[in-house]
């Protein structure tokens, strides 16, 4: 994998009259929007709103109607758009032998691949130590970089930094933002934390079953 790898132009992807009916309940109904290339979306509402519900219809875990269309300035054909997943807690076994080198090692990645990876994040340090042995900051990190292979067309963070000091959540959006912007990778936020949304998102998108509001954040939450 090369920085080339990542440059894309004129992209986005197209939410189009998505729905989600699941165990006899209608949890998400017509949702249209787009996404653009290097644009950070986060999706806000109270539990129970669909957030997680539409990750999970992202992710092929439950089944949705409508369609998702990514479509490139570069290709005449629009297609399914691939996607990368930050999860809110993952939990680790603090005396697991298993290092940062030989989690990337479990999808083929060479070391020098892994060490670009790596340098994306701020993280070349962490290669040789201990997964049980790293921060919750540098975890979410860790998991930032892997979720770059393949290569993403969009990238879904799911209240990623819980649990992360107000220093490694800085660090965190700060490094999401370079790469959203520098690599034209689309990202949607799910998140609580209606101060840090206002904070880094460049678009706020209210849901209750369907859409409430849209724009940008100071449109859209009063905090």
């Amino acid at each position: 994998m090369t920085q080339d790898q990542f440059k894309c132009s004129g992209c986005s992807t197209k939410i189009m009259d998505f729905s989600i009916n699941y165990q006899g309940r209608k949890i998400l109904n017509n949702l249209n929007f787009e996404i653009h290339y290097g644009e950070f979306v986060a999706l806000v509402g109270p539990n129970g709103a669909g957030k997680t519900s539409f990750f999970r219809a992202l992710l092929g875990e439950i089944p949705f109607s409508g369609q998702i269309k990514f479509v490139c300035s570069k290709s005449h054909k629009p297609k399914v758009p691939k996607i990368g997943y930050v999860p809110q807690n993952v939990e680790i076994d603090k005396g697991s032998p298993v290092t940062v080198s030989d989690f990337f090692d479990l999808i083929g990645n060479s070391k020098a691949s892994t060490q670009f990876l790596l340098n994306l994040v701020e993280a070349s340090h962490l290669f040789h130590r201990r997964l049980g042995e790293l921060s919750r900051g540098e975890l979410q990190r860790i998991f930032l970089a892997f979720s770059l292979t393949p290569t993403p067309d969009i990238l879904l963070f799911d209240e990623p930094v819980s649990g992360v000091d107000a220093k490694g959540t800085d660090l965190f959006f700060q490094l999401a933002r370079k790469l959203s912007h520098e690599f034209d990778i689309s990202i949607i936020l799910v998140s609580h934390d209606l101060k840090m949304v206002k904070q880094y998102s460049d678009r706020v998108i209210q849901l209750q079953e369907g859409i409430i509001s849209e724009g940008r954040p100071e449109e859209v939450l009063h905090v």
